[in-house]
C-alpha cells in the first residue's frame, strides 16, 4: 500500500518538474481599430426650416413638414434624427 502510494507522489513529483520547462512567453499586442473611412466633404443642407446645417455627402437628409428632419447613412446603417423646438423665454417648460 505505501509503495504504491511513494510511487505515485514519485511519480507527480516528475510530472510537475517536467511541466517546468523554460518557454518564452510572447506579450499579447495591443487592439487596434482598423476604420478606414474616406474623406469627409459636406453640403449645406437648403430646406425651409428655421435651422441650417451640414450633411455629408455619403448621408441622405430627409426634411419633414413637423420641422424635423433625419439623416441616413446607408454606408454604416444609421440613422439621425433631428426635431425643433422654438424656445421663447419658456425654456422650464
Amino acid at each position: 500500500m505505501y509503495d504504491a502510494l511513494k510511487i505515485t507522489v514519485v511519480v507527480a513529483i516528475l510530472v510537475i518538474a517536467a511541466s517546468c520547462g523554460k518557454t518564452d512567453t510572447v506579450p499579447k499586442p495591443d487592439a487596434q481599430l482598423a476604420l478606414n473611412y474616406p474623406a469627409a466633404s459636406y453640403l449645406a443642407m437648403d430646406n425651409e426650416l428655421p435651422y441650417v446645417f451640414e450633411v455629408n455627402e455619403s448621408a441622405f437628409a430627409k426634411a419633414n413638414k413637423d420641422q424635423s428632419s433625419s439623416i441616413t447613412y446607408p454606408a454604416l446603417e444609421a440613422k439621425v434624427y433631428i426635431t425643433y423646438r422654438a424656445v421663447d423665454t419658456n425654456l422650464r417648460q
